[in-house]
């Protein structure tokens, strides 16, 4: 809002002569509104106003005011700027550089200049245009990308990708890791791709390198991580036991319905229940009175099949689902062993390449 200029008073000297007021400085509200703004007047007092919703910028060199989709700052992060930031936007764009100790919290964030201090996204995406020095990048399910040097810093992007261009000193951990050049780093990826590593300890489950060797007498150590299996062989083991005792069972319950059918006189009479159940067979009421007999007379056999019957469906559900269990976990240990790999093109210096079991994750 601008509140309207107002006269002063007039003032005198000590001779008594009038000092005559001064006409007051004006501003123009039209030339400090930039975009996302309009002005606005009601009666004597004029008004910057907001033409869309999002995030109040201050041009401190043009005084200039907008309103932007995302947070947009130029003045840098340090303690006689902004202090620490924590970010409610989705988007957040710094033009100076983030000073040692400062800590930027939000989610898809861009830094124009070089980074010093820590910076956290939840689940978003960080791009890093200048230099990252002894400094973190953190993104917790998204991707980080430096496109200068990064030095004496941490990168941590474990669900999502990281690509660098030149590194050293650093620890490098994420998903899939690119990198142009490494000296004296620490990196650990699934996937690892580097055109040049030197003095350098990577651990990784697929590694693409071009050229590795030494630096200053240390030698670049590359671990391709073996999933450790053991505990889906024996949970493999455990379930094929599982079936072949529940098999048995079922093998022991079919022998005691072939002995009772053994009986000619029960195996007669299951053939005439089945008929008349199914209305292959109509009796009459001569006959019902007979077959009620015969009913009577085979009924303890009769529950004993039905039993077993009963036995034998519980049994063939319990089969039915640890033959899925283990064709499920005989694909997930499966799944873990795809797709281990170690390529290095050319070997220019001490280079030690091991394996080492890993737990899952």
């Amino acid at each position: 809002m601008k509140v309207p200029r107002m006269l002063g008073k007039q003032g005198y000297m000590v001779t008594g002569e009038v000092i005559e007021t001064a006409i007051p400085k004006d501003l123009d509200l039209h030339a400090l509104s930039a975009a996302g703004t309009h002005v606005e007047q009601d009666k004597d007092i004029e008004f910057i106003v907001s033409s869309q919703a999002g995030f109040l910028n201050l041009d401190t060199q043009s005084n200039k005011i907008s309103i932007t989709e995302k947070i947009e700052n130029k003045a840098g992060i340090s303690v006689r700027t902004t202090g620490d930031l924590r970010l409610a936007g989705a988007e957040f764009v710094e033009h100076g550089e983030v000073q040692e100790g400062r800590e930027v919290k939000g989610k898809h964030m861009t830094f124009l200049s070089d980074v010093f201090g820590s910076i956290v996204s939840d689940g978003g995406n960080i791009f890093i245009a200048g230099n990252l020095a002894g400094g973190r990048a953190a993104s917790l399910g998204g991707n980080v990308v430096i496109s200068k040097r990064t030095s004496r810093a941490v990168v941590h992007a474990r669900g999502g990708e990281v690509t660098v261009d030149y590194c050293e000193s650093s620890t490098i951990i994420g998903k899939i890791v690119r990198v142009e050049h490494a000296v004296n780093c620490e990196i650990i990826a699934d996937e690892l791709y580097a055109d040049v590593v030197e003095g350098c300890m990577i651990a990784a489950k697929a590694i693409k390198i071009t050229s590795a060797g030494e630096r200053r007498n240390k030698e670049t150590l590359v671990t391709v991580l073996i999933p450790d299996l053991s505990e889906f062989e024996r949970k493999i083991e455990s379930i094929k036991n599982n079936i072949a005792e529940v098999q048995t069972n079922i093998a022991t319950k079919m022998r005691q319905i072939e002995m009772l059918k053994s009986d000619p006189e029960f195996a007669k009479y299951l053939g005439l229940d089945e008929k008349i159940k199914s209305g292959a067979i109509k009796l009459t009421d001569e006959q019902s009175a007979a077959w009620q007999k015969l009913v009577e007379k085979n009924a303890k056999s009769a529950n004993t099949v039905k039993q077993i019957n009963m036995e034998l469906d519980a049994f063939n559900k319990s089969n039915k689902e640890s033959e899925e269990e283990l064709a499920y976990t005989v694909h997930e240990r499966n799944t873990n062993e795809n797709g281990i790999s170690c390529v290095i093109d050319k070997v220019v210096g001490t280079t030690v390449v091991q394996t080492m079991k890993s737990i899952n994750d």
